[in-house]
């Protein structure tokens, strides 16, 4: 059975009645030269209290005590060097009944900062795992009736015969949002799956996988000339499937944000900033405004208009959280029409 912790009330009368049997045994027994030490025992109890007040005043009265029982201790004598030792000892019992008394607070309150920041960390992580999974469920759940609704309109707009103009761009339009509707769902799944997945590191040739999908995204796009550089042999530890999403995404905007640019330029590459490897993508494409820069890793924030550059506003949400994943950083330096370039670390590196 669990002992109850007895109330601070408790503790502090414990204390100071202690304090005064110490007082009263030591005018009429004196115990010696280290007399004082026997006053850490009220002080480790009021100690147990956790209140600075209380410890305070009962160092007050410990004060008190000495002093007193100095004056009318037997062991006055007229004999003024030990007089002077007596005032010595008992003002260095002094100091470091003090001392005691700050170690065995800051202690306990240490020790209760970390209970409380450990339940702070234990509610965190629930929280985090719980919004997790509300945000898989909730887009799961929200893909059936999206289907649905998807094959309805596909079953009208077959079925054309008697539709006006307005009703035919009113399915066009369902056509469009249902779409993005899709893309945004999977990149919310995508985004929970990679928060939790287990890491598998392993040497990850990079540059095959920034070549791989450039060379399908010139397939896909054969009218973008975009110049392509792709710096060889670059490696790194990183988990695969999460390295090539993180490259698919980066090199996939620097090639949509570039595609209006009559000579669109795209660089994967590395360079060594203090003793590290940092990897970047660059584009020569519209560029954003640094001020805006801490908003474009959240979900669903957008520095470009949808008309603009279609999207989700996913996709740098996804990237950030793989380089977290993987310990890493990332950043990025831009200005309006003159490009962009996201620089990225990863912690298990070649």
């Amino acid at each position: 059975m669990r002992l109850k912790k007895p109330s601070n009330i408790f503790l502090i009368l414990a204390a100071i009645v202690v304090t005064m049997l110490m007082f009263l045994f030591e005018i009429s027994n004196p115990l010696g030269y280290i007399d004082w030490v026997f006053y850490l025992i009220p002080i480790f109890i009021v100690a147990l209290s956790n209140s600075l007040i209380a410890t305070c005043s009962l160092l007050v009265l410990i004060a008190g005590s000495i002093i007193v029982g100095f004056e009318i201790s037997p062991i006055q004598m007229s004999h003024e060097s030990i007089q002077q030792t007596e005032i010595v000892n008992r003002s260095a019992g002094y100091v470091v009944l003090l001392l005691f008394a700050l170690v065995i607070h800051l202690y306990r309150r240490l020790s209760q900062s970390k209970t409380i920041l450990g339940r702070l960390n234990k509610e965190l992580s629930c929280a985090n795992k719980e919004l997790e999974s509300f945000s898989y469920s909730a887009a799961h759940d929200l893909r059936n009736p999206l289907n649905s609704i998807a094959s309805c309109v596909a079953v009208l707009s077959r079925t054309k015969k008697g539709m006006d103009g307005d009703a035919l761009k009113a399915i066009d339009y369902i056509k469009q949002t249902t779409g993005r509707m899709s893309q945004i769902i999977n990149d919310l799944l995508a985004l929970s799956h990679i928060s939790r997945t287990d890491l598998r590191p392993a040497p990850v040739l990079l540059s095959t996988i920034a070549l791989d999908f450039m060379n399908a995204l010139r397939a896909s796009n054969p009218r973008n000339v975009a110049e392509v550089i792709i710096m060889p042999e670059l490696t790194a530890s990183a988990d695969e499937g999460l390295a090539r999403i993180l490259l698919e995404n980066l090199l996939g905007n620097a090639w949509k944000f570039s595609s209006k640019n009559d000579l669109p330029r795209i660089e994967f590459g590395m360079m060594q900033t203090g003793g590290k490897s940092v990897f970047f993508v660059r584009d020569n494409g519209v560029g954003f405004d640094m001020s805006t820069a801490k908003q474009m890793f959240e979900p669903f924030k957008r520095l470009h208009s949808q008309k603009e550059f279609p999207g989700s506003g996913v996709g740098l949400a996804i990237v950030n959280r793989i380089v977290e994943r993987h310990g890493g950083a990332i950043w990025a330096e831009s200005e309006p029409g003159k490009g962009a370039t996201f620089y990225f670390t990863l912690q298990f590196q070649n």
